[in-house]
Formats: C-alpha cells, sequence, structure tokens
C-alpha cells in the first residue's frame, strides 16, 4: 500500500515548499503583461483611441479599420509578443526546480494574459478579444504545425477585414 503522507512530503521538499507562489507569479506576470492596452498606446501615438471608434476594442482589427495597416501591424506584433512573453517567462521561472510542473505554469501564464488583454487594469477592465495574444502564447507553447489553423485563421480574418475596408473605401470615392 502506498503510504501518501511520505509521497506528499517528499514532493514538498523537492520543490522547496514553492510550487504556489511560482504559480501566482506565473499568473500575475501573465495578467499584467496581457494588461498592457498595445492598441490605445499606439492609438494615442498615431492620433486617435481606438476606443473611441469602430468596435470601441482595443485589438488590431479594430486599429486597422481605426488608424490603418501599419499601426494595426504594430499592435498585431506588440499583441502577439504580450502572449508569448508571458509563456516565456513562466517557462524561465519553472526551468530550475520542478520542470515537469512548467507547462501547466505557461497554460496558466498564458491564459492569464489572455485574461489580461480583455479585461485590462489600465483601461476599466476593457480590451480586445484576445485572438492575437491567444496565438502568441500558444505558438510558444506548441510547435508550428500545431499553429497552422489559427494562423490561417487569423489571417483569414484579418485580410477579410482589409479587404472589406478597401471595398468600402473604393466605393465611397466611385460615388
Amino acid at each position: 500500500m502506498l503510504n501518501l503522507s511520505r509521497v506528499r512530503r517528499r514532493s514538498r521538499r523537492a520543490s522547496g515548499g514553492r510550487v504556489a507562489p511560482r504559480y501566482a507569479a506565473a499568473a500575475l506576470a501573465g495578467y499584467l503583461l496581457g494588461s498592457l492596452p498595445s492598441g490605445v498606446l499606439v492609438g494615442r501615438a498615431f492620433g486617435a483611441d481606438p476606443r473611441q471608434h469602430g468596435s470601441k476594442r482595443t485589438g488590431a482589427t479594430n486599429v486597422l479599420r481605426t488608424l490603418g495597416p501599419g499601426p494595426a501591424a504594430l499592435v498585431a506584433l506588440l499583441d502577439i509578443s504580450k502572449g508569448a512573453a508571458a509563456v516565456l517567462f513562466a517557462r524561465a521561472l519553472w526551468s530550475r526546480g520542478l520542470p515537469r510542473l512548467a507547462p501547466s505554469a505557461e497554460a496558466l501564464a498564458g491564459s492569464a494574459a489572455l485574461l489580461g488583454h480583455n479585461f485590462s487594469v489600465f483601461i476599466r477592465f476593457t480590451g480586445g478579444r484576445g485572438v492575437l495574444t491567444t496565438v502568441g502564447a500558444t505558438a510558444v507553447m506548441s510547435p508550428i504545425p500545431r499553429q497552422a489553423p489559427s494562423l490561417t485563421w487569423c489571417w483569414s480574418s484579418e485580410a477579410a477585414i482589409a479587404c472589406h475596408t478597401c471595398s468600402f473605401s473604393h466605393s465611397q470615392a466611385a460615388s
């Protein structure tokens, strides 16, 4: 029969008793990284607040509608980087000690970054939809072949909006 008290003591000794604080640090860092409102910051740098236009969200799609492709590409890069940085921070935090728990900490940090992007503490718990932040987090957690469906969806979604925007502006110019 397995003595569970001995197993618990052994696992607590191996981790140094620091499992919960590491998970909390990964979640908090992920949330704060995700909360950085890149759409608002880029919008202010280009003279407009995306929350006042279009869908009133802070993501790259609304910045594309509001400010054009250049600022939208910058917001997209920053949003992808937020998710990736949260996962990389969790990975670095767990690289020593109990590396077998790193995948769960990475998933927690990536999820927290998504929550931070969608409900940013810096802009009264509003934000974007979290598509590109999720792409950044999952790109670091899993290899590229698993990313093909989400990248295809993301590209087709952005391309559809760009085509719609171009056709709308083109039809307005023709009238």
